[in-house]
């Protein structure tokens, strides 16, 4: 993965480093959603987790969380969880895959300060081969409709939508895909 500007400004490209998220940088990634959060200007297109949730997510079977890092500044996380572990799932209504064999893209975070650069996409490619390896046939995402940039990703990635539903998060886009 590369970088390529930084708060607009032309940046070298370099490698991002990642690392698995431990019970230690749950604090961390709860003050970092609440600063994007309160950063976007459109409210309601990116979910939060609590504290309470990411720690279920991590202590999931083929579940998992990376943290992704330029140098020693950290840059975003990736956070997948299990469907059949999942709550959220429920509301998603999907009847037509099979949830044992499903991971939800539950969310993708990217500092503000390096949005632009294609991160989202990077990530999630291969986030998908990392899905593939543990075993899941299919991968389930929501996309608020008016965080057009990361449905764009999505759609780039092949990802198709399945419906659209008010969810306890707001009103979302249910996308799929098969790995």
């Amino acid at each position: 993965m590369y970088i390529t500007k930084v708060d607009g400004k032309i940046i070298e490209r370099r490698e991002l480093n990642k690392r698995e998220c431990t019970l230690y940088d749950l604090d961390m990634l709860v003050k970092f959603q609440e600063e994007v959060n309160e950063y976007n200007t459109l409210k309601n297109i990116f979910g939060s987790y609590s504290y309470d949730e990411l720690l279920r997510i991590i202590n999931t079977e083929n579940a998992f969380c990376y943290l992704y890092y330029d140098d020693n500044v950290f840059v975003g996380f990736l956070l997948i969880d299990n469907a059949v572990a999942s709550e959220e799932y429920e509301e998603y209504e999907i009847k037509h895959i099979d949830r044992c064999k499903t991971a939800i893209y539950a969310a993708v975070m990217i500092n503000p300060k390096y949005w632009g650069n294609g991160l989202q996409r990077q990530i999630s490619k291969e986030a998908e081969d990392t899905i593939a390896n543990k075993g899941y046939k299919y991968i389930v995402i929501t996309v608020s409709p008016i965080n057009v940039y990361s449905y764009n990703n999505f759609k780039q990635l092949e990802y198709k939508i399945i419906s659209e539903k008010d969810l306890s998060f707001g009103h979302r886009y249910i996308m799929y895909k098969e790995v």
